[in-house]
């Protein structure tokens, strides 16, 4: 019986060693801040390169200020988003490497919308556009210029478009209108072929 008893206290000891070992493995995985799960540790992802962006744009009010505030020889990006957005997540890197590309800076002014925000909603509506994530090209006067998807597969012919719109920037301006895309979604700019425009 007494040997029965201390393998029993033996065995009783092991196990609440094992469980406390498991319980600090599983602690330890985690962060310290509160959350409970690794993944929410630091900024959200459309918090990250924030200073790579001029403006985060929440209300009509914003984008009209950023509009008339728009240096006579640039022009305004806008990313639309939604925090909840797989595809906007996805695309998020590689459209932050197109704000942060020296040549389109010369250009144009980067910002961000969020569909979160009731009045971004309402004006997204409004364009008529359909899905997210959406890049939104605007001159000094607040015309839009071009709208295409931004997914992570379009991002290089985003680029595309960028260089070609910034190089034709005259003739760009003349149309006062929105400008189309060819089937392959490049920019179609009157008097300029679109040939030349998708290789630029």
């Amino acid at each position: 019986m007494n040997a029965f008893k201390q393998h029993f206290r033996s065995f009783s000891l092991l196990l609440a060693w094992t469980q406390s070992a498991v319980r600090l493995s599983f602690v330890s995985t985690f962060p310290s801040n509160g959350s409970t799960s690794p993944e929410h540790t630091g900024k959200a992802w459309y918090e990250k390169n924030i200073d790579l962006w001029g403006h985060e744009l929440s209300s009509q009010a914003d984008f009209d200020a950023v509009v008339a505030g728009l240096p006579a020889d640039k022009m305004l990006v806008v990313d639309y988003y939604a925090p909840w957005c797989a595809v906007c997540k996805t695309a998020y890197p590689a459209m932050c490497r197109l704000a942060d590309d020296k040549d389109l800076k010369q250009h144009f002014v980067f910002a961000k919308a969020s569909l979160e925000h009731a009045e971004v909603k309402e004006w997204v509506k409004a364009e008529g556009i359909r899905g997210i994530p959406h890049l939104s090209i605007y001159d000094g006067t607040a015309v839009k210029l071009l709208g295409m998807g931004a997914s992570f597969k379009k991002v290089d012919t985003i680029k595309s478009n960028l260089r070609t719109i910034a190089k034709h920037k005259d003739a760009v301006k003349q149309q006062q209108r929105l400008l189309d895309l060819d089937p392959n979604f490049f920019v179609m700019i009157p008097g300029v072929p679109t040939a030349v425009a998708a290789s630029t």
